[in-house]
């Protein structure tokens, strides 16, 4: 059983009956599993519970994976500014003769 299997399969077993604490603690044992931050939203959508953005909306709101959502924030605006960079520079040598 691989790690996405191992999560689906802790969610299914404890997500529905679960108090918000108790979801939160499950999101926390992914994680202590060594499951990345998709590997647990995939748990979330693969278990039948959530459809795909609901999950990622779950889990972006969770303390649990809070350190890896705010890392996945500075990633995506470092990776515009590294986009928006090249762009004007290919734009910039296009107009050279």
């Amino acid at each position: 059983m691989n790690q996405s299997e191992i999560g689906v399969e802790l969610v299914k077993s404890k997500w529905q009956q679960a108090s918000d604490v108790e979801r939160e603690q499950v999101l926390l044992e992914l994680k202590q599993l060594g499951l990345s931050i998709t590997d647990a939203i995939l748990a979330l959508r693969n278990s039948g519970f959530y459809s795909l953005g609901e999950a990622k909306e779950y889990i972006s709101t969770s303390p649990a994976w809070h350190v890896e959502v705010e890392n996945g924030k500075v990633l995506h605006e470092v990776a515009w500014q590294v986009l928006d960079d090249f762009v004007a520079s290919q734009r910039q040598q296009s107009r050279q003769p």
